[in-house]
């Protein structure tokens, strides 16, 4: 009889257990999507700006990605004069993006 006493949750009695079981699920619930959360605020990563053409002072932007046959690709290139980096191929290892501007950023050096 006390295996089946009621808990005061506004619903029909349930067995405690399950009660005690279900609060538990919630807590861990809770504790991993706290630690998600922290992890991904954590990790964030800032946007890197894309600098203006070393060349002629252009705004610069992301062209792509392209798809095809092969492997798909970004490369950036300057609106003004059309100077353009290589391509840089998207990787699962790496942001295709980022590697974009790094190398982009790196021509005015």
């Amino acid at each position: 009889m006390d295996k089946y006493r009621a808990i005061e949750i506004g619903a029909a009695p349930i067995p405690i257990e399950e009660y005690i079981d279900k609060r538990i699920d919630e807590r861990i619930d809770k504790r991993i999507d706290e630690r998600i959360k922290n992890y991904f605020s954590n990790n964030k990563k800032e946007k890197q700006e894309i600098d203006n053409c070393p060349c002629c002072g252009g705004e610069a932007k992301i062209q792509g990605p392209f798809v095809g046959l092969g492997p798909s690709y970004i490369y950036i290139k300057c609106k003004d004069c059309g100077l353009r980096t290589r391509n840089v191929q998207a990787s699962t290892d790496y942001c295709a993006e980022d590697e974009a501007i790094k190398l982009w950023n790196r021509r005015g050096e």
